[in-house]
């Protein structure tokens, strides 16, 4: 049977592993940072980086994949980088998703900032209550900010060492596991008297934390330039693709 490398660790991964898994050898990788990872049925499991590009083109020179399939996070921009890189070098094929953004609807106030330092400004200037899903790497540009207390929500506490250990910066960190609903959202923008969201359109299903964001009234602000094109391609459509093609 042959075998199709599936980089991981989102919903849609998981999806596309297990109905792939019925025609082919799947071999689902993750990059380990999220403990109690979501894992797909009926496929092999691996955990950890490849040693960069180079080692990413060892290991499908070794192991042989009729294609690699690239449903990473999309900001996960290295990854997707060396892997197509990669696959160009081998000769392997490549199927990369890209999730559909987040569209807009009445009611929202969506402000996209395009770089780290005007977001800074913006914070410090307009906002004294901020909630912030930007994970829990690259956080540390937050660091110098003065009048704005930041609740910063990720999947599980950072681990030492941190930035956030030693930062100035007033912060609180929420820790939990998806998925949040809108019952929810909505009662930590009322027990913190929250003032703005901040994160980024990483696009997929519109999650409760825009429902509530536009229910409270209070903006989005979202870290990059918005997108100049939009992904269109759904899910199944992807899929139908890979398996047209293999």
């Amino acid at each position: 049977m042959n075998r199709i490398l599936i980089l991981g660790g989102t919903k849609e991964a998981v999806w596309l592993a297990e109905q792939l898994s019925t025609s082919f050898e799947v071999v689902y990788s993750l990059a380990g940072k999220t403990t109690e990872p979501i894992l797909p049925k009926n496929c092999s499991i691996r955990s950890g980086g490849f040693g960069g590009q180079q080692g990413l083109i060892q290991h499908l020179e070794n192991a042989a994949y009729q294609a690699v399939v690239d449903a990473t996070h999309p900001f996960a921009e290295n990854i997707s980088r060396h892997t197509k890189e990669a696959c160009s070098a081998t000769q392997t094929a490549l199927f990369a998703y890209q999730r559909p953004l987040w569209q807009a609807q009445d009611g929202d106030d969506w402000r996209y900032i395009p770089e780290k330092n005007a977001l800074l400004r913006v914070l410090d200037q307009q906002y004294t209550r901020a909630l912030v899903t930007l994970g829990q790497r690259g956080l540390e540009f937050l660091s110098p900010l003065e009048h704005t207390t930041l609740w910063l929500r990720m999947i599980h506490p950072p681990e030492a060492p941190h930035f956030l250990f030693d930062a100035t910066c007033r912060h609180t960190i929420l820790t939990r596991r998806p998925p949040y609903g809108f019952d929810f959202e909505c009662a930590l923008i009322d027990k913190h008297k929250l003032e703005c969201l901040v994160t980024r359109n990483s696009g997929g299903a519109r999650p409760a934390k825009l429902d509530a964001a536009a229910s409270y009234a209070i903006p989005v602000l979202f870290l990059g330039a918005p997108a100049k094109t939009q992904q269109t391609t759904s899910l199944t459509q992807f899929l139908a693709e890979i398996r047209m093609i293999l």
